[in-house]
């Protein structure tokens, strides 16, 4: 609770983490965590690795939440997305669960965020 009481820029959009090298060090985590992720879910049925699904995606809501402005500027993106839709088509009530609730937030953010500089610029990386 409280994301929004931080507020700073971030190279072209506004992110909602305060300090510029907790921004990059944030961007940096989230790029490898979803790089092993992938490979992980990858490797094997996700089924078969349904909390590491479960949690990458919750992180990644997070980041939606909360900063969303690195999230739209990762490379990790759209391998995110993928593996979520992915997901979808698995049995793991709480690994689709997760994979419905990023995907939602990622392609309909809500009506306030949308209409944010944030969420305006970073619409094209979803798109």
């Amino acid at each position: 609770a409280g994301g929004g009481a931080l507020g700073v820029m971030a190279p072209a959009t506004v992110s909602h983490v305060a300090d510029p090298a907790v921004a990059e060090a944030l961007s940096n985590m989230l790029l490898s965590i979803s790089q092993s992720a992938h490979a992980c879910l990858s490797a094997a049925p996700i089924a078969d690795r349904a909390e590491t699904a479960r949690g990458i995606f919750e992180l990644a809501q997070r980041f939606a939440l909360f900063a969303p402005a690195l999230l739209l500027a990762s490379p990790a993106l759209h391998p995110l997305m993928q593996i979520a839709v992915a997901a979808l088509g698995t049995m793991e009530r709480d690994a689709v669960r997760a994979a419905v609730a990023l995907l939602s937030i990622i392609v309909a953010p809500g009506e306030k965020a949308a209409a944010s500089t944030t969420w305006q610029q970073g619409r094209a990386a979803v798109e």
